[in-house]
């Protein structure tokens, strides 16, 4: 869980290609914006959640 935002990461049980961006490209988008990206497991549901601030300057 600790790499799952890094570029080219990719799960092990991943049965299709893919080069391993999606998530990566989801925290750099989260970040320029202001907004905050996380990722959790509970049993077998991975989850992603994004904060989105209502601040704007």
């Amino acid at each position: 869980m600790d790499m799952i935002f890094d570029a080219f990461c990719r799960g092990k049980s991943r049965q299709k290609e893919g080069a391993g961006l999606g998530l990566y490209i989801v925290r750099c988008l989260a970040d320029k914006l202001g907004h905050e990206v996380s990722a959790e497991v509970a049993g077998e549901v991975f989850t992603i959640n994004i904060s989105m601030s209502t601040d704007r300057d």
